[in-house]
């Protein structure tokens, strides 16, 4: 996978790992390289394209970070890290539950990515059409039952209204990923929803339907319910 790649060329031994990664299931890995009490949760809100490898276009001014840790003993690293992002003009919040984070932005992501990608529209007439509406709501409440069944209280009434707050034209980078041909981020992203769902014995019917759709359209395997053995 890319983060094993990735991993491969990591050479330091790091005292802080805060991955700003989508999903769930690189906290698992990444604990396993650097160890349970060096890795703590990250997120990173921001709207973001990548025409080319190295190259990132940041394509509006919202950005945002939330850091948090289970681990008491880390949570004072953290802080410092919170203190020097928003020095350096990133705005970033010190949160107390690493589940409650990590779950915040995949509820809102999966929606997003999974139907503006399989109607290739953005938010604003995903909005506007019924059907596509039904959609977005049916993802936001089975990604907030999965993740309630995993410790974390997401209010899916909050995940929805910052959708509709959201400007029309937003879109999702795994939207503009299959627009240029390049592999979307499915399984991190729906894969780790319907992952954590099946562990609880749950089924997440349209994030499973979308997922197909999007894997077809890509010449991608879909997501796959089972968390993969490493």
């Amino acid at each position: 996978t890319g983060l094993d790649a990735a991993l491969a060329r990591v050479q330091s031994d790091p005292e802080l790992v805060v991955p700003l990664l989508n999903g769930l299931d690189h906290m698992r890995v990444l604990r396993a390289r650097f160890g349970e009490r060096r890795v703590a949760a990250g997120t990173i809100r921001i709207e973001s394209d990548r025409p080319a490898p190295g190259q990132i276009v940041h394509t509006s001014q919202f950005l945002r970070v939330d850091l948090a840790s289970d681990d008491p003993a880390l949570r004072p690293r953290l802080a410092e890290l919170a203190a020097a992002l928003t020095n350096a003009s990133v705005p970033a919040r010190l949160r107390d539950s690493e589940a409650q984070i990590l779950w915040s932005k995949l509820t809102r992501l999966c929606a997003l990515a999974c139907t503006t990608t399989a109607a290739d529209r953005p938010i604003g007439l995903i909005r506007a059409d019924p059907h596509w509406r039904a959609t977005l709501e049916a993802c936001i409440a089975e990604a907030c039952a999965a993740a309630r069944a995993d410790g974390a209280e997401i209010d899916p009434r909050e995940r929805l209204a910052e959708l509709d707050d959201a400007h029309a034209e937003l879109g999702s980078s795994m939207q503009r990923d299959l627009a240029a041909g390049r592999e979307p981020e499915l399984d991190a992203i729906a894969g780790a929803v319907l992952r954590a769902a099946a562990r609880h014995g749950l089924r997440c019917p349209t994030i499973e339907r979308l997922s197909l759709e999007i894997a077809r359209r890509a010449g991608v395997s879909p997501p796959v319910a089972e968390q993969p053995q490493r």
